[in-house]
């Protein structure tokens, strides 16, 4: 039996159910099989909603109890000592609170390589918070420790280096998605509106996006108000933690929309929901990179109308539509042309999704790109240029 020879630990603040947690474990799932590399999981958090499926995947986590608003120093101590006993070749640190340690303690960890993966497209307070908006501008000074940073949308990159920040090279890698799990399915349209006892001819629009101001589910309600009120079948799924608050009850209240509009705690089974859309819509304001839920849908088959927010008008390309970000009336006017289009319209555009994702975005694409970039590390190379399929 062949003996891993590169030994790789991913360090990450928290595996709750967030788009990064969720890249992760389809990179190191979807990587189980090459025995060329010892991957495991260093989490600087309790367990947390994905600590169970990692390890139910067979993927070895640890993780450190820390509590990351208030970090003791016996708890950054421990970290360093993680780090010494795991002996990794390469340390990849996912989001900026997991950054942020790697870098202050490498001099005492002994990392000898280092790889920063950013995950967000804007660096504002209102899309980071406090903690991460800190967090990333004191990173730039550390940032010369780091051998590379990868990036899965070139609009944070290009934020990352009006900062300051000067890593030895930039290296782009997409997210990827299991195209096995997510396949269209024309059954699911009418097993879903069973499920959630639409009548018939509802039109079923879908956003599976957590409760966040970078997510701007402001404007996406407000751009369905305007929706519903000239096409009165149209309807609105959401999905995803925190939409069960005050705030949305609200809004959805006072916009009058609340027997249309059905919310959803989040799931993690949402191969068998996406293909029952008929279409996907997401208003991201600012800070996404790339979403997993816009990749999900075009794996499924499901066209999509998205605000020009990351890499969003690259990935869907002339699969769907992009609109302006916080305009809700521009997106209302284009959830309602998606309406619109006739059945096989509509197909023939998600037909053309899926194919992109197939083209660009396979999992198993994403893993090789991964492994390549270990592989040119441990040669004491920078990887070779990835680009993102071009702009249609």
């Amino acid at each position: 039996m062949e003996q891993p020879h590169c030994r790789i630990l991913h360090v990450i603040p928290k595996l709750n159910t967030g788009g990064s947690q969720w890249m992760l474990f389809k990179l190191l799932h979807a990587g189980q099989a090459s025995p060329e590399f010892d991957q495991q999981v260093l989490c600087l958090g309790k367990p947390d909603r994905l600590s169970p499926i990692f390890a139910e995947a067979g993927i070895k986590v640890e993780h450190l109890g820390m509590d990351l608003k208030r970090p003791n120093p016996w708890v950054i101590w421990r970290f360093v000592q993680c780090i010494r006993q795991a002996r990794p070749d390469i340390v990849v640190s996912w989001l900026f609170v997991a950054d942020f340690l790697t870098l202050l303690t490498r001099p005492w960890t002994g990392i000898p390589r280092l790889i920063c993966n950013l995950r967000t497209s804007s660096l504002s307070l209102k899309s980071l918070g406090g903690l991460d908006y800190i967090l990333v501008r004191l990173n730039r000074f550390l940032s010369s420790r780091m051998d590379g940073m990868l990036h899965n949308a070139h609009a944070g990159k290009q934020q990352l280096q009006q900062l300051g920040y000067t890593p030895s090279w930039w290296h782009y890698i997409a997210n990827g998605f299991d195209l096995e799990k997510l396949q269209p399915n024309p059954h699911a349209p009418r097993r879903l509106r069973e499920q959630l006892k639409l009548p018939e001819g509802a039109f079923l629009f879908g956003c599976f996006a957590r409760y966040h101001p970078c997510k701007d589910h402001k404007s996406l309600l407000h751009a369905f108000q305007w929706l519903h009120q000239r096409q009165p079948h149209a309807y609105l799924l959401l999905v995803g933690r925190g939409l069960d608050c005050a705030e949305m009850d609200q809004l959805v209240d006072r916009l009058q929309v609340q027997d249309h509009v059905l919310r959803l705690a989040e799931l993690t089974d949402v191969g068998q929901w996406l293909p029952g859309l008929d279409a996907a819509v997401l208003a991201s304001s600012e800070g996404e990179g790339f979403s997993n839920f816009i990749g999900e849908a075009m794996a499924c088959g499901v066209p999509c109308v998205s605000t020009d927010s990351g890499d969003h008008r690259l990935v869907i390309g002339d699969t769907g539509s992009i609109v302006p970000a916080g305009d809700a009336h521009a997106l209302g006017e284009a959830m309602q042309r998606m309406l619109l289009l006739s059945p096989p319209e509509r197909q023939a555009l998600g037909v053309r999704a899926r194919e992109q994702i197939v083209g660009h975005f396979d999992i198993d694409q994403v893993v090789t790109a991964y492994h390549l970039c270990y592989q040119a590390l441990m040669a004491g190379s920078p990887p070779e240029t990835n680009q993102p399929p071009k702009e249609s």
